[in-house]
């Protein structure tokens, strides 16, 4: 449990907290089937502490049949795409999804054998057993050369890719194209869910439109889809007079890194679904927001747009920033008086949905 994570909050409403880790970027995702390395061993890790803990939950007093999902960011796409995963089925019972999902544009690599060979080359590597004599911490650094980037931000290519190829059911979690699987079916757990983000995510990190520096991962790149696509966005732009050509480009960018993948999301899923789906939008901009006062600080490039930034929220479910490493001692007994209510109001919600979905 890291200390940005802090659940004190969550125990004093009778929630029980499991965490655990999981291998992640090369060691959890890169995917070389022909070496036999393969895809997504990250999200078998999380399959595999799920089912530990319908398992054991009863020896820490819980109740194996209310059991809640819950992931931020790229731990929301997870939850999502154990939703879909057959090997998940009946382990989890709601799920709650922050700020993320598979139809997210950083939630699937499409290009998986791009970024494996080029991480291969970079180690100096030909097969699996060279890889393996590199010491660990080499096997861990990262690289500008397995970046793809999005505008002024970047993420790494080892995400969840397609591992339709695998022989044995219970290891096909992702399977070739999460956007198709969420249009074209039900997931295999029906349960209720608790979907959303804030109003600002990342809305005010993104400089101005650099396809330039955009790295293409889409099922259907190629130069003449991205010629199409520039061309259409700049028309776009030159034709909205009510913001100028630099705010479209940021706000466009904002919709494409969040926004636009959970609504997908909830639009498809509710076709298919039977179990409640609810919505929140988290909007309040208080004291307790982690990302904007602390994280992200020296990186805004719009410090005049409101609003809560990618994980703000969490500081009104666990331990606020600003009470953590024995500051809290230091706060007068009266401070934070709003962010405390919105605080009561939203450990109430989330705690209602976790107990009676």
């Amino acid at each position: 449990m890291t200390n940005r994570t802090n659940p004190q909050s969550l125990f004093l409403q009778g929630i029980i907290v499991v965490t655990f880790n999981y291998r992640l970027a090369a060691l959890g995702f890169l995917s070389l089937p022909d070496l036999g390395i393969n895809a997504n061993l990250g999200l078998l890790d999380q399959l595999a502490a799920l089912r530990w803990t319908a398992r054991n939950a009863i020896h820490f007093g819980g109740d194996p049949s209310r059991i809640t999902l819950c992931g931020w960011s790229a731990g929301a796409a997870s939850v999502t795409y154990h939703l879909y995963s057959p090997a998940a089925k009946g382990l989890f019972h709601n799920a709650i999804i922050m700020s993320g999902s598979m139809t997210q544009s950083w939630a699937y690599d499409y290009d998986s054998d791009r970024c494996g060979r080029e991480y291969l080359r970079v180690h100096d590597a030909t097969n699996r057993d060279q890889l393996q004599a590199r010491p660990l911490a080499q096997l861990m650094q990262t690289e500008r050369a397995f970046h793809i980037n999005f505008f002024s931000l970047f993420y790494y290519c080892f995400l969840p890719s397609d591992d339709s190829y695998r022989p044995e059911p219970e290891l096909q979690i992702v399977g070739p194209d999460p956007f198709a699987r969420v249009r074209t079916g039900p997931p295999e757990s029906d349960v209720p869910l608790l979907v959303g983000y804030t109003s600002l995510e990342h809305g005010n990190l993104f400089l101005e439109r650099d396809f330039a520096h955009t790295t293409p991962n889409f099922p259907n790149d190629n130069d003449t889809v991205q010629a199409l696509l520039e061309d259409y966005l700049d028309r776009r732009a030159q034709s909205n007079r009510s913001v100028s050509r630099r705010r479209f480009y940021q706000e466009l960018a904002s919709v494409a890194d969040i926004i636009y993948g959970i609504q997908y999301f909830v639009r498809q899923a509710a076709v298919h679904k039977r179990a409640p789906l609810y919505r929140y939008l988290f909007a309040y901009d208080g004291a307790f927001g982690y990302a904007k006062h602390w994280y992200y600080r020296n990186e805004i490039v719009r410090p005049d747009l409101p609003g809560p930034m990618h994980g703000d929220e969490l500081g009104y479910l666990f331990t606020p920033y600003v009470y953590r490493g024995g500051r809290g001692k230091d706060i007068e007994a009266g401070a934070y008086r709003t962010e405390r209510r919105v605080q009561r109001r939203m450990l109430r919600l989330w705690s209602n949905f976790i107990k009676y979905g």
